[in-house]
């Protein structure tokens, strides 16, 4: 269960060895609740870019709404492989959570529009690569909708 992930796996989210860190992070994909939530924030906030990154993996397993926060900020972060790996994460959501996405980044003070515009250009040149399949069409359309909305 959660609450026994918790108790004996959950203080090696503090460790200083990374692999721990990681192993940690990982271990949180199987459940989505507003702990698990902010216990992924927490780790995505502390870094460094691997845990970040596991942090972004393990949203991607989750798949729910209660990602969309994290991812946010994922977003907007500074470095460029964080950002990127958020956009690729956008790749494996609907694209009604791709809408949710954009209204939750759109209320996010702290993201500016050019940041969100630069993140949805990313994401559609993300989608827009060869071998993406053929439901990459449907997120290039709420990507730009969503663009439009941000204009608006």
């Amino acid at each position: 269960t959660e609450d026994d992930w918790f108790e004996y796996a959950g203080i090696f989210l503090d460790s200083d060895t990374l692999g721990l860190v990681k192993a940690a992070v990982d271990g949180l994909h199987r459940f989505s609740s507003a702990r698990v939530m902010a216990a992924l924030e927490r780790k995505m906030r502390a870094g460094p870019r691997v845990i970040r990154i596991a942090v972004l993996n393990a949203l991607e397993a989750i798949g729910t709404d209660a990602v969309l926060p994290p991812l946010v900020e994922a977003l907007g972060h500074k470095q460029v492989p964080v950002r990127n790996r958020a956009a690729e994460v956008l790749k494996h959501m609907s694209a009604k959570e791709v809408q949710k996405l954009g209204l939750a980044m759109t209320s996010v003070g702290s993201i500016s529009r050019d940041s969100i515009a630069r993140v949805f250009d990313q994401f559609v040149d993300v989608l827009e690569q060869p071998g993406l399949g053929s439901g990459a069409d449907e997120y290039v359309r709420a990507a730009r909708a969503l663009s439009e909305l941000r204009n608006a």
